[in-house]
């Protein structure tokens, strides 16, 4: 089998990747998710979650046997977990800026009160998301998982 040049390695390691987030979405949406805010609604069976899983392990099975005939070494996890959460709670930060009035405002007209009552509200949820900040600083530190390829992987 010919070979690819970088571009099309990063690419095929780009879709598998993706395809793979795709998968571990669909895979949590089968559990119902306890926040009022979820858009979905539980109606996976217990039979069907596990038709889902099995056939996502299968795709990523196929993905890794790709990755391994075409030579291509899947890199070790280099992304911070604890980075991506922190990450999480600034953009949750972020949004919560904008409910400020000026950001209302540009939606159109709101009264003082109504203002006045959301930029407090957004103050006090953005005052919950610095203690949470605060508290993962402090936490003791998790020890990383050693870099190694995953099951199936480098396998000939």
């Amino acid at each position: 089998m010919s070979r690819l040049n970088a571009n099309q390695t990063r690419h095929v390691l780009a879709t598998f990747r993706y395809v793979d987030s795709l998968l571990e979405h669909a895979g949590r949406l089968t559990v119902p998710s306890e926040s009022a805010f979820a858009k979905e609604r539980a109606d996976v069976s217990e039979e069907e979650a596990r038709v889902l899983h099995a056939y996502a392990e299968e795709v990523r099975q196929q993905m890794l046997a790709a990755l391994n005939e075409l030579g291509i070494v899947l890199p070790p996890r280099s992304e911070s977990a604890r980075w991506a959460v922190e990450t999480n709670l600034r953009m949750a930060d972020i949004s919560l800026s904008e409910l400020g009035r000026n950001s209302l405002r540009k939606g159109g007209s709101v009264d003082d009160e109504t203002a006045m009552h959301l930029s407090a509200l957004a103050a006090d949820l953005r005052a919950v998301l610095a203690r949470a900040k605060q508290a993962l600083r402090r936490a003791p530190r998790a020890r990383p998982e050693p870099s190694r390829p995953p099951p199936g992987h480098g396998e000939r």
